[in-house]
């Protein structure tokens, strides 16, 4: 009895009789003194040795790892998918912006779209849009145009969703047909134009451009042309002509003067308008705009961003 009784509290969990056999009735729910509950399976090999597997408690499901197949989500992000645009307008008119809006998020949201104008920023138009995950609205904007400096002015609008925006450069005319045959004012091309007439010493002929280069769009005002009687004689001068070319200067052809505007941009360089009108040419205006403009500059911001996008 006494080494029964000794065996038994050494909390192995099972109890030995005096001749040595297994007592199935003794020890079953006793806990082990190192910790280990009844669960636990105890062995009884045949050298005598007694060995325990215990659980520690711990499952493939309970192992505190997080599940990471689940991909995480991106919040709602709106992008401007097209813009386009009733430029060419007149003084005065209203300028309609149609605008592509598609949220490509995973996520419902809101933002508020802005229609930006000018050199200068400032918002003119705005739409506050709520939209569902892969959602895409078309919407329109305004901006109620005021008469140009001189006959024509050109200018950057942009629509800005917070997360994207797309630009485009928009002409306000006073003669919204761009073309001015009674002025003598032809413009051939995005890189060409001429001035055809009778002038006089103080007459003033001068080109502006826009253009894109590696840091985005730039312009010049009245940087490249002639005042007659002061640059060149006004004798014999029927025809003024504007070119785009490599390098920039002032040429004679028989009664031809031509105007080689340097290209400014390394995407490009656009005739967006001539100033032939002395008052216009004092406060930097642009008498006759190109209405060509808008399409050239576009395809020039369509190079540029491709390259930037790479």
């Amino acid at each position: 009895m006494e080494r029964r009784t000794f065996i038994a509290t050494t909390g192995v969990g099972i109890g030995i009789g005096a001749a040595g056999c297994l007592d199935d009735s003794a020890g079953n729910e006793a806990e082990s003194s190192d910790g280990r509950d009844a669960d636990e399976t105890v062995d009884l090999e045949d050298d005598g040795e007694v060995t325990a597997e215990a659980s520690d408690g711990e499952s493939d499901a309970g192992n505190g790892e997080a599940d990471t197949d689940d991909a995480e989500s991106t919040p709602a992000t709106f992008e401007v998918t097209s813009m386009t645009t009733n430029s060419p307008i007149g003084g005065g008119e209203s300028l309609e912006v149609a605008a592509t809006i598609a949220n490509v998020g995973d996520e419902r949201g809101t933002t508020d779209v802005e229609l930006v104008v000018g050199h200068d920023p400032q918002i003119e138009d705005s739409e506050r849009l709520t939209l569902e995950p892969g959602e895409t609205v078309d919407l329109g904007l305004e901006f109620q145009a005021g008469e140009p400096t001189g006959d024509s002015e050109a200018f950057p609008v942009e629509v800005d969703t917070g997360a994207d925006e797309a630009t485009e450069t928009v002409v306000v005319e006073a003669d919204a047909n761009g073309d001015d045959p009674d002025a003598g004012v032809t413009f051939d091309s995005c890189r060409r134009a001429t001035v055809n007439g009778d002038f006089e010493d103080g007459d003033v002929v001068y080109a502006s451009t826009g253009f894109y280069d590696e840091a985005g769009y730039g312009n010049t005002v009245i940087e490249d042309g002639v005042t007659i009687g002061e640059d060149v004689d006004a004798s014999g001068v029927e025809t003024v002509v504007f070119e785009i070319e490599d390098d920039g200067g002032v040429s004679e052809n028989g009664d031809e003067l031509v105007v080689s505007v340097p290209d400014y941009g390394e995407y490009g360089t656009v005739i967006t308008g001539l100033t032939t009108d002395q008052d216009d040419y004092a406060v930097a205006g642009i008498t006759h705009g190109n209405p060509h403009a808008e399409t050239c500059l576009t395809d020039l911001e369509s190079d540029w961003e491709n390259d930037a996008g790479d």
